[in-house]
Formats: structure tokens, sequence, C-alpha cells
């Protein structure tokens, strides 16, 4: 059981561990359920078709990029570097929030590995003439 429950079962419930409304949900739950809706409803829709979510109504103009109404959240369709993926990338007022693709949510990660600079361009040594 949770800590939650068996404070709850023991009598000895700190309020401060108590969520201050248990009807609303995670805001990460509500982008995940969002995403999935928008990845099946909007994809398959015609484009003048709004699709309601729980982050609000999207709609698009071109089928690559969705935004809500009051211009908050927008997702947009992105293709992987060799082609073969799509997913459906969120951003919530420009900041990075996760995709949704057919495997499911994917919540933002750290970069694996750090960025290290690219190195100096040389010129390649040119044959003599000869």
């Amino acid at each position: 059981m949770n800590e939650y429950a068996d404070a709850t079962v023991t009598g000895e419930l700190d309020r401060a561990a108590v969520p201050a409304n248990p009807a609303q949900p995670d805001e990460a739950l509500v982008i995940r359920l969002s995403a999935q809706k928008l990845w099946t409803v909007g994809r398959a829709n015609p484009v003048w078709h709004d699709c309601s979510s729980w982050l609000g109504t999207w709609a698009t103009e071109d089928r690559i990029t969705w935004r809500t109404n009051d211009d908050k959240w927008m997702a947009q369709l992105e293709r992987s570097v060799n082609g073969r993926h799509v997913s459906l990338a969120f951003y919530n007022q420009a900041r990075y929030m996760g995709r949704q693709d057919a495997s499911g949510f994917h919540v933002p990660t750290r970069p694996r590995h750090a960025k290290r600079p690219r190195p100096a361009m040389r010129s390649l040594p040119l044959p003599l003439a000869g």
C-alpha cells in the first residue's frame, strides 16, 4: 500500500502529505492523456475539425502544427533523422514537455552524453601535380 493509504488506515494522517484537491489530476497525467487524444483523434480527422482535450481545444491549418485556442500549447509533428520514426512533440509556451508516438508518451530526458564542440575543420591534403 502507499503512504497515503497507510496513514488513512492507521489514523496518522499528515495534512501536509494530502493533496489540496484529490479530484484534480496531476499535470503529467493531463499532458499524457491530451497527447494520446491528439495523436489519435487530431491526426485522423479533417483539417477543419478541432480536437478538444484536457489542455484545451486544438486547431490546425496544415496537420503538422496544432495550437490550443489560448496559444499556450503547441504540438508539432516531427520526423527522426533517419526518417523512419514520426512523433508529436508538445511545447508549453516554447518549453518542451514531451512527445507522443505509436508506442506512447515519452517525457523529456537529460542528454545521454555531454555536448562536445565540433572539431575544427581542416582542409584535406591535395595531391601534388606531377
